[in-house]
C-alpha cells in the first residue's frame, strides 16, 4: 500500500506507519541522503515520529503524483524551510529544485457556473523568483487519450498577498463534446491539471486542490445533448477530477457507475466484518 492511498482508518494508518518505519530502519543514512528530495523528506517525516502526525493527509497528498506540498509553510528558527512546526524536518534541497520539480499547490473554487477561480500558492519564495505569468487548464481522460487544453489566462497577485489568482474557463459541455469526438460514449471521467508559465521561461504543471464549494453535482442544459450531468470530485490523492454524463445514455451510465461503486463498498465492508 502506497502512502498516497493510506485512507482514513486510524487503526490501519497506525499499523501502516509502524510497519513502514520498521522497513525503513533497514536503510543506511547514506541511502536516504542519496534519494530525491521529495522521497527524502517523506522518509525523514516517517522517522521523526513513532505515530502518524496530525497532518497525515497533507503528507499523503505530497506523496501523490504530481506531488503537492499544501500550506501552511513553516520555517525553523534559522529561517530554513521545514515540514511543520510540530515536525521541524528540514526540506533540504528545495532551493536546488527546478521550477517543474516544485511541489506547488493550486487551489480551485467555483467562479460562476462555468469558471474556476485559481489561487497559486508560493513555496518559500521559489515560485515568486520564477515570476508566474499565466495559468492554463488541461483536461486529461482518466481512461487514457488526448488531453483537452484551455487557453492561458494571466495571473495577478492576490489582494491578500497569498500567491497569485485568476479565473479560468470550466466549460463542461465543451469537454463532454470533445470526449464524444474522441469516441467516448456513456459516462466520461476527466482529470484536471493546471499549467503555469513563468516570466523566466520555466513552467510547471500540477493538479489543483478542489475546495468544498466546488464539489457539487450540476445539471447543465446542452443544445447538443439536451442535458449534461456533471460531478466534480476529489480523487484519492486529493486532486480535482470531474465525471460527465451527456444525454440520456450518459445519465444511465452515470447511475450504473454509482450503483456499482456503492455495491463494491457494501461488499468490502461485509468482507471486513466477516474477518
Amino acid at each position: 500500500m502506497y502512502l498516497r492511498e493510506i485512507g482514513r482508518d486510524p487503526e490501519y494508518q497506525a499499523a501502516w506507519w509502524t510497519l513502514t518505519r520498521e522497513y525503513l530502519a533497514g536503510f543506511a543514512d547514506s541511502d536516504i541522503e542519496a534519494a530525491g528530495a521529495h522521497a527524502r523528506w517523506i522518509v525523514r517525516v516517517l522517522r521523526a515520529t513513532a505515530t502518524p502526525p496530525a497532518d497525515l493527509a497533507r503528507l499523503a497528498r505530497f506523496a501523490a503524483e504530481p506531488p503537492r506540498l499544501e500550506p501552511p509553510y513553516a520555517t525553523s528558527a534559522a529561517g530554513l524551510p521545514v515540514w511543520s512546526e510540530e515536525l521541524p524536518v528540514e526540506l533540504d534541497g528545495l532551493a536546488e529544485l527546478p521550477t517543474d520539480g516544485l511541489p506547488v499547490t493550486i487551489d480551485a473554487r467555483a467562479a460562476g457556473v462555468a469558471g474556476l477561480r485559481l489561487r497559486v500558492h508560493d513555496l518559500y519564495g521559489r515560485l515568486a523568483a520564477a515570476g508566474p505569468r499565466t495559468a492554463r487548464p488541461v483536461f486529461l481522460p482518466r481512461s487514457g487519450g488526448e488531453p483537452v487544453r484551455g487557453e492561458p489566462v494571466e495571473l495577478r497577485p492576490a489582494e491578500d498577498g497569498d500567491g497569485w489568482v485568476c479565473d479560468v474557463p470550466f466549460r463542461l459541455t465543451t469537454i463532454a463534446e470533445a470526449g464524444r469526438r474522441q469516441g467516448r460514449r456513456g459516462m466520461q471521467a476527466w482529470g484536471v491539471q493546471i499549467g503555469v508559465e513563468c516570466a523566466d521561461g520555466s513552467s510547471l504543471i500540477t493538479s489543483p486542490r478542489p475546495l468544498d464549494g466546488l464539489l457539487r453535482r450540476r445539471v447543465l442544459l446542452s443544445s447538443r445533448y439536451g442535458v449534461l450531468l456533471a460531478q466534480p470530485y476529489r480523487t484519492g490523492g486529493g486532486s480535482l477530477a470531474v465525471r460527465l454524463a451527456p444525454g440520456a445514455a450518459g445519465a444511465l451510465s452515470f447511475v450504473r457507475n454509482r450503483l456499482g461503486r456503492a455495491t463494491a463498498r457494501v461488499k468490502a465492508k461485509a468482507a471486513v466484518r466477516s474477518d
